[in-house]
């Protein structure tokens, strides 16, 4: 069985405060919401990529669910859905796409927001910008402070799931961690920590599908593998986007945002 360390602290780096949107922003008490990175549709990636998805987001692919409670949630909106695409979700069209800015496979209403990235590059760097660091800042609106926990997963060997070992980031594809925050009152942009993108026979990935959660809850405690982006997650948001690598190659566009 495989432990599990928390990053924990009561003050984590906060980039930027502004006041808390209302629970107006937050559509369907008490329901659930799921993530929407590709489940049996097209990934976007270039080949060698995989083709098509196997990430778990459909319910009957044991797809993340968060409780919608309207005390906090990952950017501006957060709605309820009965599935990963549902059409019924009353989210707003997002006018700005989905990070980093244009349109992506496998949207159909999902208001994709709140997070963003950077990428670190070591000076100096190999052609392809290796080594680098991978840095996601996730705003969260909370009314009231409330402690929560952190996850990212990353597909660092573009293979289409989390499930197994990257060549990049080692035994599974779990970046960070369950790392814990005390989230204060208002809207509020928190710095998780860096991910390592150390020089292998690999290279820089191009585009990588990621999934963001934020949950009342630890993760993947008690399993004996690493978490792969499964199950109930308690109360919290889940936002999948879509990662440029360093190298700064264009995403392939499958189909438009509706």
């Amino acid at each position: 069985m495989i432990s599990f360390l928390f990053t924990a602290t009561l003050s984590a780096c906060v980039l930027f405060t502004q006041d808390p949107f209302t629970t107006t922003n937050c559509v369907g008490f008490d329901g659930e919401e799921f993530g929407d990175a590709p489940d049996q549709t097209p990934t976007g990636y270039t080949a060698p990529g995989a083709d098509i998805g196997a990430f778990p987001s459909r319910r009957a692919s044991d797809g993340p669910r968060a409780q919608v409670r309207c005390r906090y949630w990952i950017g501006e909106y957060v709605t309820v859905e009965a599935d990963y695409t549902d059409p019924n979700d009353p989210d707003p069209i997002n006018p700005r796409g989905r990070p980093p800015g244009t349109n992506v496979p496998n949207i159909t209403t999902d208001y994709d927001d709140g997070v963003t990235y950077d990428w670190l590059v070591a000076a100096p760097s190999t052609p392809d910008r290796l080594p680098a660091k991978l840095n996601f800042r996730i705003q969260i609106n909370s009314i009231g402070q409330h402690e929560v926990f952190f996850n990212v997963l990353v597909d660092a060997n573009r293979d289409g799931d989390w499930t197994d070992d990257s060549p990049i980031l080692g035994p599974g594809e779990w970046a960070v961690r369950n790392h814990r925050v005390s989230v204060r009152d208002g809207f509020v942009t928190y710095d998780m920590p860096e991910i390592d993108f150390p020089i292998g026979a690999s290279g820089m990935p191009e585009c990588m599908w990621a999934r963001v959660t934020v949950s009342d809850q630890p993760l993947g405690l008690g399993q004996d593998i690493p978490w792969s982006g499964t199950g109930a997650i308690g109360e919290g948001e889940i936002e999948d986007v879509l990662v440029i690598g360093a190298n700064g190659t264009t995403c392939t566009v499958l189909q438009p945002e509706n």
